[in-house]
């Protein structure tokens, strides 16, 4: 994980970049599933080409994601696969795993 510091107008924000294997490791999937997922998002910092790009996803970005692809109040009900999947980002999220 790396962060870099904005100053803006005397304002300091952290923002905390993650790898695409630290994204991949978070939500179970493979790189190459993160980078489609993840290139062409806003804030995401690209570089290289083809097979040896790589990207620095702020955390902001995966928890938008995470958010995004959560069960919404009056949804269906979702399949037990998704929600022990559902659990699993959680406990890793919180730490406990």
């Amino acid at each position: 994980m790396e962060s870099t510091r904005n100053e803006k107008a005397g304002t300091q924000a952290e923002v905390e970049f993650l790898t695409v294997e630290d994204v991949g490791k978070i939500l179970r999937v493979s790189y190459m599933t993160v980078i489609r997922r993840f290139a062409k998002e806003r804030g995401v910092v690209d570089v290289g080409e083809g097979r040896k790009r790589l990207l620095r996803i702020p955390r902001y970005a995966l928890d938008r994601f995470i958010a995004e692809h959560s069960p919404r109040p009056g949804s269906p009900e979702p399949s037990r696969r998704r929600l022990r999947r559902s659990l699993r980002i959680s406990r890793h999220l919180l730490g406990l795993e």
